[in-house]
Parts: C-alpha cells; structure tokens; sequence
C-alpha cells in the first residue's frame, strides 16, 4: 500500500490537496479530499463523497492507462479505463514531439487535465445549492496529477503522516463559467480607505494623523443590515476547546430554528487549543503527538478554513450567530467583509490600519506609519486574523430563518516558535505569500504601536463598545 498527495494553492483562495491511496500494485484504491477550502450548503458530505469517487476514477484510468490493460487484480478492466487503455496506446504511437517542440505525452497529460476539469464540475453541478468556496476544478485536478506524478505536476511526493509537503508551486485562477465561487484577488477584496481631515491628538494613531471615516467602503445597505439585525453582545466565561466547538454549532443551530436571537459572543479559552478546519487532515496539519505532549486539544470545528493555535490571553475569537437573511444577496466574499465589517471599523477607530486581505482574512500595516494622504502602501500587510462561516438551514419542523455561522479569531500575541513546532505548514500553503513560515505572516494586534499597554482585555471591550451603535438606545 503506498500514499502520495498533492496541493495545489490557489493566489487569494485556499489550498486543495488530494491524497491517492495505491494496493500493491501501485492501482489506486481511494482517493481523499481534503484543505483548508470552503463549502457553502447543506450537502457538504454529499459533494465531498462526488468528488472522491470522481477522483478515483480519473487516478484509476490515468494508472491503467500508462501500466497495461488490466486492473491490479488482473481482472479486466471496466469500460472507461479500457478505453483510456486504448488512449494511451495510441498516443504511444505518436511522434514524441509536435513540430513546436511540445512532448506529445505533456500534451496528452494537459488533455487529461482538462477532462478531470469537466468531470469535477459535472460533479459539484449534480449538488444544487451547494458550492466550493477558495478553490475550484482545475484546482483539484492539478493537485491530483500532482499525486500521480504527471506532466508539468509532477513534483509528487509519498508522504506518511506528519509528512513535509514538497510540492513544487503552481497557481491557478477560477474557471470561467464554473460551477464554484468565485473569490475576488486582494485587491478587490480590500476596502477602499477614505480618509478624513487631521485628528485632534493624532499622535496616538497609527496612521499618521488620519484614519478612515466610520464605514468607510461599506456598501450602501450594510449598516441597516447590521442596525437591523442588532445582536445581543455576550463576553462568555472559560470553556474548553471541546465545548466552544458544541456551543458554536448549537447556538448556530437554535437561531436557525428561531429559538435563539442573533448574538454576538465573545470568546475565553480554558485551555491552549489546535482548532481544524472542517475539511483538513489532522495528520497533515498537526504535529499531534507534539500537541498532546505541550497539553493542547486538537479539536476540529464545524467550518471551513485553516488551522489556528489558540492559548488563553493570546487570542481573540468572537462568533456572530445571524439569520440567514442578514447574508441574503451577497456573494462569498461580500459575506465575509459584511460580518467583519464592524471589525474593520472599530480597528481603525483605535489608531490600526486594518484592512480585508485575500477571501478571509484580516490584515493590519506592519509599518502602521505610512503617506496614507498619498495613498502609499505600507511595507507589508501582516495577518492579524482570519474568519470562517457556515450556514445552517431552518429545521424541517420549524419556521426559522437559517442562520449563518460568522467567526473570526485575532492574534493578539503570538509565540512563533510554539507554533512552528505544533503545525505542519506546507510550502504550497505560502506560496503566493511573501514569507517562508506561517508564523513570519502573522502580525498580533498586541504589537500594533496604538494597542501596546492597552491590554488584551480592554481591547475586547472597546470592540464590544464599538458594536453599540447598532443597538436600540435604550439596550
């Protein structure tokens, strides 16, 4: 039995790997899907279980195709990989080289790709109502020749568990016309700044003496969502990482039903934690056995995204719990930056240059001190944090609205080392970042120069004051 996988990092979006499963004789048996990718819709389970037989059978008849004509059991091979058999041999009859100079087998192997492109996005079309969020079909099918070792993909490797992912770095964009979201590039996502005049006191902000009106970029409707929705502000007690996991999904669920009024809650952790994204491998992210030795929780949660390390007094993660009408008409991106919007703002209100980055993230000047008049970037946008949503329909006995999941964790210190030895961050996972650990991306808001001395604590209740403005007056 052997193992091989391979990543692919889509500039913007979200890292998409497969991992193919071979017998003895090097056929493959299973193929597994799995990063830190998105899928809105209530039919994840089903899409997920499509695309891996999908998979598995453009590996097989990829496999049989180049080996000989029989499957690994010598039996005879099923209609498909028989004429892939039948492909291959005549493409073996080929002349090596087009008169371009092009190999007749990277052609063939390009051919190949493409038609898993159109056999994955059959797939997602079988699944109504239910899509990938960050990543899409030719994705998935370059991270497959990645693990087979074909054509221009073929830095495959085999990996064991905890297995340092090597492959070589290919980008790839949105299908047009495909059947995933699309996820808009950095610079579509990040909000305009609009700035105001000189500051009274401007020395105590960041941004050299201006910072953005309130609801800067904000869409027209978005503060009457928000006034609307009004969610009660709860700062909740300790929990540990198993239970904020129940009580995320729970809470989502019972305002789905209508038995819950939309909240907003902040989170205290009891204990350190690894938090997995629904749709990752914890062998491939997690350095697990150095995990449970340093006294951490694995836990996986009930969205999409990344994996985070969280120790109590070193994060901030808040969850928004909304009926599903607060997201109604907005697409992937839009839902993100409206959750997040308040955030944005209150940021800014206390001196740091925060912006949206990339599908999820939240993002803060490394060099808060910048030409903002002249419109000037800073030197490097560092992640401050990253957020994760789901949505959740109404029960079939009940008339709730759905609801949408909406949270977002936030490094407030960080321990770069700690983290480098817990997770096993893949070069693929960087490669459209300007750094070579996950930790050298991250910028904790306890480093912002307008935060330092304010303390974790009283930031958490300054964001929870800012959140009144949407409030009744007399809440």
């Amino acid at each position: 039995m052997g193992m091989r996988r391979g990543a692919v990092k889509t500039p913007g979006g979200k890292l998409v790997a497969v991992t193919v499963q071979t017998d003895q004789s090097g056929l493959p048996v299973a193929c597994r899907l799995d990063g830190d990718f998105f899928i809105d819709g209530d039919g994840a389970p089903l899409l997920l279980d499509d695309l891996e037989r999908t998979l598995l059978a453009c590996a097989r008849e990829a496999s049989v195709g180049r080996t000989g004509a029989q499957d690994g059991d010598g039996s005879a091979l099923p209609a498909p990989a028989a004429r892939e058999h039948a492909d291959a041999q005549e493409r073996a009859a080929r002349p090596k080289a087009h008169d371009d100079g092009v190999r007749a087998d990277a052609v063939a192997d390009a051919i190949d790709i493409a038609d898993w492109c159109d056999r994955l996005l059959q797939a997602c079309a079988q699944h109504d109502g239910v899509r990938m969020v960050g990543t899409d079909a030719e994705a998935m099918a370059r991270a497959l020749s990645r693990a087979m070792g074909i054509g221009d993909e073929s830095a495959a490797f085999a990996v064991g568990l905890n297995g340092t992912v090597n492959d070589a770095v290919t980008k790839t964009g949105m299908l047009a016309g495909s059947q995933l979201a699309d996820v808009p590039p950095n610079d579509m996502v990040a909000d305009a700044v609009a700035e105001t005049g000189p500051l009274a006191g401007a020395a105590s902000y960041g941004l050299c003496g201006h910072r953005p009106a309130p609801h800067a970029g904000w869409s027209s409707d978005w503060l009457d969502r928000w006034r609307r929705l009004a969610p009660v502000v709860i700062h909740d007690v300790p929990r540990s990482p198993v239970e904020q996991m129940a009580i995320d999904e729970q809470w989502a669920r019972e305002v789905a039903a209508g038995e819950r009024p939309a909240s907003l809650r902040f989170w205290e952790w009891s204990s350190p934690a690894v938090v997995v994204g629904r749709f990752q491998s914890i062998p491939d992210e997690v350095h697990v056995d150095e995990a449970e030795r340093l006294g951490f929780t694995v836990v996986r949660r009930c969205t999409g995204g990344g994996t985070m390390v969280v120790q109590p007094g070193g994060a901030i993660t808040y969850s928004l719990y909304a009926p599903q009408w607060f997201v109604d008409g907005l697409d992937a991106a839009e839902a993100y930056r409206l959750c997040d919007s308040w955030l944005i703002d209150a940021l800014r209100g206390l001196g740091v240059d925060a912006r949206f980055q990339g599908l999820n993230d939240i993002a803060v000047a490394d060099d808060t001190c910048r030409d903002t008049v002249g419109g000037q970037d800073p030197a490097q946008w560092g992640k401050a944090g990253g957020a994760a949503q789901r949505r959740f329909p109404a029960p079939p006995d009940s008339d709730g609205p759905g609801a949408v999941l909406h949270h977002t964790t936030l490094a407030y210190e960080l321990d770069g080392a700690l983290m480098a030895g817990l997770l096993n961050t893949s070069p693929e996972k960087l490669s459209d970042k300007a750094v070579r650990s996950a930790s050298k991306r991250v910028a904790p808001l306890g480093m912002q120069p307008p935060l330092q001395g304010m303390g974790r604590d009283s930031l958490i209740r300054a964001l929870s004051r800012s959140l009144g403005q949407f409030l009744p007056a007399n809440s």
